[in-house]
């Protein structure tokens, strides 16, 4: 009995076109795809903010900010204490106290400083 040719002709045919070593094809098609529509995607947001940003600022509509009920307590509370009535504060005579952890003495800003105390807590 003589051997059949057929199958050794399917079995080269199959290794030469579909056997291209260990590569995966298929994540290799679809990548460059998605990389396509991310980026896209992320050029067609960028844009549309852009837009939204320049109606906005020519309309004079502000996105963003505290929330009406911030902004409500504040005004609540200016009425509460009054501060919006007080007159004749230009902040002199105040004495003013820094306290910090990081001062250096020998800094050229600090030549005139009149160091009335001094507490080390480190």
């Amino acid at each position: 009995m003589k051997p059949d040719n057929d199958i050794e002709e399917v079995a080269e045919a199959f290794v030469s076109n579909y056997d291209k070593g260990t590569e995966d094809t298929q994540f290799n098609d679809a990548f460059p795809w998605f990389v396509g529509i991310v980026s896209g995607l992320i050029t067609f947001l960028s844009i549309l903010i852009l837009i939204l940003w320049l109606w906005a600022d020519m309309n004079g509509v502000i996105i963003g900010g505290p929330p009406p009920t911030l902004t409500g307590w504040e005004e609540s509370y200016r009425d509460l204490t009054g501060l919006d009535e007080i007159e004749g504060l230009d902040g002199s005579g105040v004495v003013v106290c820094v306290v910090d952890s990081g001062i250096e003495l020998n800094h050229p800003d600090l030549q005139q400083l009149e160091l009335v105390g001094w507490f080390d807590v480190i």
